[in-house]
């Protein structure tokens, strides 16, 4: 990951909300963002919260990379889903060549 920068904001997303933080210190080790009434702790290299609970705080770039995660995890759940069920007869063999283009899989011998 990136380095934040002093004053730069965040999106934090935890298990109950989503909400805008503010970077408010930076170190060599931790930056601190005010968020909730409260500052909290993350390390630099990763983005994780520094803490010795359990670490469901996230924290995103912007609310429109976070959204585009969500929609991309709700696309490969789609597809997984699709391809589990799949009949041999659903697709044609072009469709599943040209959606194996797409996705870059190569059959073992090819």
């Amino acid at each position: 990951m990136r380095k934040p920068i002093l004053g730069e904001k965040l999106f934090l997303v935890s298990s109950d909300e989503c909400i805008f933080c503010e970077v408010t210190k930076i170190g060599r080790k931790y930056f601190i963002i005010w968020a909730e009434y409260k500052e909290r702790q993350f390390e630099i290299e990763t983005w994780r919260e520094n803490t010795e609970c359990y670490r469901d705080n996230i924290l995103y770039e912007s609310r429109q990379i976070y959204l585009d995660e969500q929609e991309k995890k709700k696309y490969i759940y789609a597809f997984e889903e699709k391809f589990r069920y799949l009949s041999k007869k659903e697709l044609t063999l072009k469709q599943l060549q040209d959606a194996a283009k797409i996705l870059g899989i190569t059959l073992k011998g090819e």
